[in-house]
This record gives C-alpha cells, structure tokens and sequence, in this order.
C-alpha cells in the first residue's frame, strides 16, 4: 500500500489511486484556492509514503495570475413612469468584487430612446460615493477600490433626470459598467 498527500496552504488532500501497473502508480486529487487568494507563487507539497514506511517529498510550485472580475445582483434598472422635467428615485446595485485583485470601474452608456424621441444620456447619473456623476457615451473613471474577499461588496446608485421638453414614453438605453485592476 501507497499513501499520498498534496497540502496547499494548510490545507492537506489525500490522493485517490487512479492507476497501477507493476512499476508505477497514478493518483489523483483537487486541491482548492479561493478564487479571492493573492496572485502570487504557491507551492504543494506532495508527499509519498510507501509500504516500508518511508516518505518522499516533492514541492511543485505555480503561479495563480490576478484575476479582474465582478458581478452585479441586477441586470436591468427600471426607472418606471417619469413625466418630464422629474428626477427618478435612486435606484441601488451591488457590486462584488469576483476577482483577487483591488478593482476600479468603468462607466459608460448610450443616449435614451423610444425609437423617435432621444434623451441625452447625460440625463442618466451614476454615485459610488458622495456625489452623482452624470453618464456619458466616452468612459467614466469610478475610483472604488474594491478589495477583493468573500465580502467584498459595493452599492452602486443610479437616477435619470427627466428634461422638461422630453415626450412622455418609454426610453431605453444601456449602461455598461466593467471592472479593471485598481
């Protein structure tokens, strides 16, 4: 009999045989990392322990990359039914940081239509945290720093501010937020 083990950062596997002939063995085992973990250089130690009782060591080492990613909890902001020169109630989505590595946004949107009328897309305004920012068709740097960790949420909040000479209607547009490295 044949035991082997993988540790990686404290945590220890055993190894489940997978094949054998008479001169070798193949065992195999899933080891985790959070995807929330450091980028940086990992070592496992794998550990071989034969019937004589004797233990051979072997250190594999890998580098996990930086990991840029996020998730919000909506996909669509509704603004419901809004008459013109009005201002919207503030509506909240949260951010996680689904990555491992401190993230800043991206802002961007496109002008509001109903297929004949067309809202600025100025009127569109975005807060990450004291003050709103108005939307724009170019790329809207929001400085959050959102650390990454199992927690690592953020609110977001959005309002539209009606002009005065928009038709009543329904308007559409779309809102792009993506993450990239803080």
């Amino acid at each position: 009999t044949v035991s082997t083990y993988a540790e990686l950062s404290g945590n220890k596997l055993q190894l489940t045989e997978t094949s054998s002939n008479s001169t070798s063995k193949t065992f195999t085992g899933n080891l985790q990392i959070q995807f929330y973990n450091q980028p940086g250089n990992y070592v496992i130690n794998v550990s071989v322990t034969d019937q004589s009782k004797r233990t051979i060591y072997n250190l594999v080492s890998f580098e996990y990359l930086p990991l840029i990613s996020s998730t919000f909890n909506v996909e669509e902001i509704d603004f419901g039914s809004l008459l013109p020169g009005s201002t919207s109630t503030e509506k909240t989505v949260a951010i996680k940081n689904a990555g491992n590595v401190a993230i800043d946004l991206v802002a961007s949107a496109t002008d509001l239509t109903n297929n004949q009328d067309i809202m600025p897309v100025s009127s569109l305004q975005i807060k990450h945290s004291t003050s709103y920012l108005p939307l724009s068709t170019t790329l809207t740097n929001l400085d959050i720093n959102l650390a990454p960790g199992q927690n690592s949420n953020k609110q977001l909040y959005f309002k539209v501010n009606v002009p005065q000479a928009m038709n009543p209607n329904t308007y559409s547009g779309v809102i792009s937020l993506n993450a990239m490295e803080g």
